[in-house]
């Protein structure tokens, strides 16, 4: 941040004493300026033990697989953000009154929130790759090397853990928090839910 949003002078980082850090001030009018993370959505789309992939157009991860994601718009839900993300890049049109809330990553080395969502559709859907996709697929655990998958070495187990609460429909939602490189600060908490009947 360059210039204040009230007057348009320069801003400058400075302790706030009350807040115990340093944020961006207006050195003309004195107005703190606030940051807050930036909040991604993703739809976790399976037809029996397959997922949705895109293999990404643009860095990061540029031709690795990722599920479709991006960031929250304002006026939108987390759920309306996730199913119109996955219809950007890929064509498949879901409810999102009917995702299940599978995840929350904490990213604070890049101030980002990923919130990742569920759905099982009983059959393959037309797929059309959006802008940001070079190519859509649905892929089973092993079709996707791991060098392929993109973010794969940050994530830890957590892929493995959802192929295999996929595989067993005995699903759980996780709290994430990834450190800033593979490895470091990793720390994953899974609460059980009950089985709808």
């Amino acid at each position: 941040m360059k210039y204040c949003n009230e007057c348009g002078a320069a801003v400058a980082r400075r302790r706030i004493d009350q807040d115990e850090r340093e944020r961006y001030v207006c050195l003309s009018c004195g107005t703190v300026h606030y940051e807050n993370p930036r909040v991604i959505v993703s739809g976790i789309v399976s037809v029996g033990d397959k997922i949705l992939m895109c293999r990404r157009a643009h860095e990061p991860g540029r031709g690795q697989w990722a599920p479709p994601a991006g960031f929250l718009e304002c006026g939108e839900t987390l759920q309306q953000g996730a199913a119109r993300e996955t219809y950007e890049e890929t064509g498949v049109i879901i409810d999102p009154d009917r995702l299940d809330l599978s995840g929350v990553i904490n990213l604070p080395g890049i101030d980002q929130i990923l919130v990742t969502f569920r759905i099982d559709l009983e059959t393959l859907p037309v797929l059309r790759p959006g802008g940001e996709c070079l190519e859509v697929t649905f892929l089973s655990e092993h079709e996707v090397p791991e060098r392929d998958f993109a973010w794969r070495r940050l994530l830890g187990p957590v892929p493995a853990r959802f192929f295999n609460e996929l595989r067993s429909r005995d699903f759980s939602i996780n709290l994430i928090t990834v450190g800033p490189s593979a490895g470091v600060g990793f720390a994953e908490r899974y609460y059980k839910i009950q089985r709808r009947r």
